[in-house]
């Protein structure tokens, strides 16, 4: 019994780095996720054409030649829904490329993740920034 004992005490000692690392990158991912601050993304990159308040007002309006929808009617244009994943498709804009050949719209993904910063990590970068734009005009709909 002693035996049976020490090779499972010994299995879970061995065991134990790889589940308490694992839990910490999940955690990581998670904290790096809940850090973004996605109202200051949004003032900093769609402001300037989405207005402020996403009403589609923004300084650059005006000399687009499509104007830019109020992002704050999207759920309203979409039967009361918020089409959270079609919205992340759209800003990232890497796949739908219709919207986005439109003049001013940029292709998000490809744009918010430092040059410099290596693939993968640049991916989840522009992911994480994407997913937390989509989620904050989720919280601004009327």
């Amino acid at each position: 019994m002693n035996l049976l004992r020490t090779v499972i005490l010994g299995c879970l000692a061995a065991s134990l780095p790889a589940l308490v690392l694992s839990a910490c990158s999940r955690a990581n991912t998670e904290t790096v996720a809940s850090k973004v601050d996605a109202e200051a993304l949004f003032v900093r990159n769609c402001a300037n054409c989405h207005g402020l308040y996403g009403e589609g007002d923004g300084p650059a309006a005006a000399t687009l030649s499509i104007t830019p929808p109020d992002l704050r009617q999207i759920a309203k244009r979409n039967n009361g829904k918020f089409p959270h994943d079609a919205i992340v498709r759209i800003i990232d804009g890497r796949t739908l490329r219709d919207g986005h050949d439109l003049p001013g719209m940029p292709i998000w993904g490809a744009l918010l993740a430092p040059a410099d910063m290596p693939e993968a990590e640049a991916e989840q970068y522009a992911s994480e920034r994407v997913t937390a734009l989509a989620t904050y005009l989720e919280g601004i709909q009327l």
